[in-house]
């Protein structure tokens, strides 16, 4: 589930609005942003326990042991779950009938955002560690961002099915709210039940996931995710975008609640 948190978060940093230095609230999006329940307070844990109380996943024990190792296939597992042709649609449904999105992408082309964001120290360290946990986090990154497409590829999208996307004689909706709107409806899109199916599948089945993710609750992580909420680099990255219609808070809020995290305190 890391996966598509890192990968959501990436390319759709887009919304508008209007703050000062002092209201914008660049620590808390970025304490929000460091998933402690993933380390320190066990809260992610008592989510998978409630939901598997509830019924909705089983309960099994691991069939295959912990073994450290590249977790590629386990990636490329979940990213064939999202509905490509159906997300293309959407964000280009966005592009061409919300000026805000369409600015918002053209901004982050420009300032080439992604190169930016790698080059931010904190995240250099964060990206070395998961890549020695076995996730090559730039080539899930870019292998996501080829998958989608470019602006060219993703302003002439559109569904074959047209569900939610049309209006009247086809005609498409004059669309407002910027990138947390689009990035709801993206993630109303991707199958969460089988998400999270596929991830007790690998905790069960995939030694280098069960390695991944048992790396991911270490305190070492802990401590580079708070090295992070506290980067001068990242702060300003953050409100760089944020003065250029970019709405992290709301867009960090969505994914939370998609991956059940901090649902169930």
């Amino acid at each position: 589930m890391i996966v598509y948190y890192l990968v959501l978060i990436t390319p759709s940093l887009l919304t508008a609005t209007g703050s000062s230095t002092e209201t914008f609230p660049v620590n808390d999006i970025l304490a929000d942003m460091n998933p402690d329940n993933l380390t320190y307070n066990n809260t992610f844990d008592n989510d998978l326990l409630i939901l598997q109380a509830a019924g909705l996943f089983p309960v099994k024990s691991a069939a295959v042991p912990s073994q450290p190792g590249n977790i590629s296939s386990d990636v490329n597992d979940f990213i064939n779950l999202i509905p490509v042709e159906e997300v293309r649609a959407i964000i280009g449904n966005y592009y061409r009938n919300d000026v805000e999105v369409r600015e918002g992408f053209m901004y982050l082309k420009e300032c080439n955002f992604l190169q930016r964001l790698l080059n931010v120290t904190e995240i250099d360290l964060l990206v070395q560690y998961l890549d020695e946990a076995g996730l090559d986090v730039e080539g899930v990154l870019y292998q996501i961002l080829d998958l989608i497409g470019g602006i060219e590829t993703i302003k002439n999208a559109t569904s074959k099915t047209n569900i939610g996307l049309t209006f009247g004689n086809d005609t498409e909706l004059e669309l407002s709210g910027g990138m947390h709107i689009m990035v709801d409806s993206v993630l109303e899109v991707i199958p969460q039940d089988e998400i999270l199916n596929m991830f007790f599948e690998k905790m069960d089945s995939s030694g280098a996931f069960i390695a991944f993710f048992n790396k991911i609750r270490e305190p070492e992580f802990g401590r580079l995710l708070q090295k992070l909420e506290d980067s001068a680099g990242m702060k300003y990255l953050i409100y760089d975008l944020h003065n250029h219609g970019i709405n992290m808070e709301k867009i960090v809020d969505s994914l939370k609640n998609y991956f059940f995290l901090g649902t169930f305190n």
